[in-house]
């Protein structure tokens, strides 16, 4: 798997930069106008904003992924948990089908919660298990399906929550979810959740997975405290509305 990943990131690395400057010289060509002025459509606008964003996106993925191969990941960066789950959440709120089922029950910064490790990877913490939840609430029968992300302290430390009342797991669907690889969708590989618990035992965080009565699941991801208080990580000055790098 790690010869893999690193293959696929060598090879997407270089396309991803030239999307990444074609992007750039599309945006300033399409701004400039004869005058000088920007008289770009909104609509336009917001997609190529988009596009951008998704590219760099995708870039700095790709970067941590070779990371990853070189064994260069850092973890040891005070990250402010609130904040990278609400990007997160704001992510993946704007790409779900199903975004009037998502719901944050917090507000950043009340209280300030730091942890020691890596923002991308917290982000793409959140992002894959917001992600596992839409798909099984959006399998409930009829309408009704609800996703809702949580941030709480409590006595073990931050506990990250994400619950969903899709349909309810049967005994050996809800074993398999403590299987790495295993995954319980018909066409699944299980890779999220093998992501999500790679990341977890990267942080020093422990993770739960709960059936709730009568149907849904709640996994939750507690991470010790830390007395390493910061200011917003300084390469993640987005407004809400921006997406996570």
């Amino acid at each position: 798997m790690s010869q893999l990943c690193a293959m696929i990131a060598h090879e997407l690395k270089q396309p991803l930069n030239s999307v990444v400057n074609y992007m750039a010289i599309l945006k300033i060509r399409l701004e400039g106008g004869a005058d000088g002025a920007e008289t770009l459509d909104p609509i336009v606008a917001k997609a190529i904003r988009g596009a951008e964003e998704e590219s760099e996106r995708m870039a700095a993925i790709v970067n941590r992924v070779r990371g990853y191969a070189r064994r260069e990941a850092d973890r040891s960066t005070p990250v402010r948990l609130d904040e990278a789950a609400q990007r997160a959440f704001t992510y993946y709120s704007r790409h779900a089908a199903g975004t009037s089922r998502l719901s944050i029950g917090f507000e950043v910064g009340k209280p300030e919660v730091t942890v020691i490790g890596n923002r991308l990877e917290l982000e793409l913490l959140v992002i894959n298990l917001l992600k596992n939840a839409d798909q099984a609430a959006g399998d409930k029968v009829g309408s009704g399906g609800k996703v809702r992300l949580t941030l709480d302290e409590t006595a073990e430390g931050w506990q990250l929550a994400v619950t969903d009342n899709g349909p309810a797991l049967s005994d050996e669907a809800f074993s398999r979810l403590r299987s790495i690889c295993d995954s319980v969708k018909d066409d699944g590989l299980g890779l999220g959740l093998a992501i999500v618990r790679n990341i977890v035992d990267e942080h020093g965080a422990r993770m739960t997975i709960e059936r709730l009565t009568p149907c849904g699941l709640a996994v939750r991801v507690t991470f010790d405290k830390t007395d390493k208080m910061t200011e917003s990580d300084p390469t993640a000055q987005h407004d809400s509305s921006e997406h996570p790098s």
